[in-house]
């Protein structure tokens, strides 16, 4: 299978990411930037979020998609952390027109608990 992992660079995303090479799986990383420390390793390939957004079709044939992207939560408990936490670290981009809906997943039947922020806001809101 090829299977993306966003935040396959972290620490729960490096033991799935070798977990599935071993598995002979072909793993696609995505993260924030390149690392210049990044293992050259069969079926394991590497992909900013920035090289995603410029040429969305490196996800053609993509099988699964999973999302371990996250904020640490060692950090001051501010209220732009917490947005951070709740969204993860694309907030900023949906919160500013809901631009990073993944339009590709959409289109080739995935579905979304929460396919806007409002949706997310009013079910967050409504729990006691």
């Amino acid at each position: 299978m090829r299977i993306a992992v966003a935040g396959g660079a972290g620490f729960i995303g490096c033991a799935l990411t070798k977990a599935l090479l071993n598995r002979k799986d072909e793993v696609w990383i995505i993260s924030r930037s390149s690392s210049k420390e990044q293992r050259q390793v069969s079926g394991l390939h590497h992909v900013t979020w920035t090289e995603l957004e410029a040429a969305p079709s490196l996800m053609d044939g993509i099988d699964a998609i999973v999302n371990l992207a996250g904020e640490s939560i060692n950090q001051r408990w501010t209220a732009a952390a917490k947005q951070r936490i709740m969204f993860g670290e694309m907030s900023a981009l949906l919160l500013d027109g809901q631009r990073a809906v993944p339009r590709k997943a959409l289109g080739h039947g995935f579905t979304f608990r929460y396919p806007t922020i409002a949706s997310a806001m009013q079910d967050l809101v409504g729990r006691k």
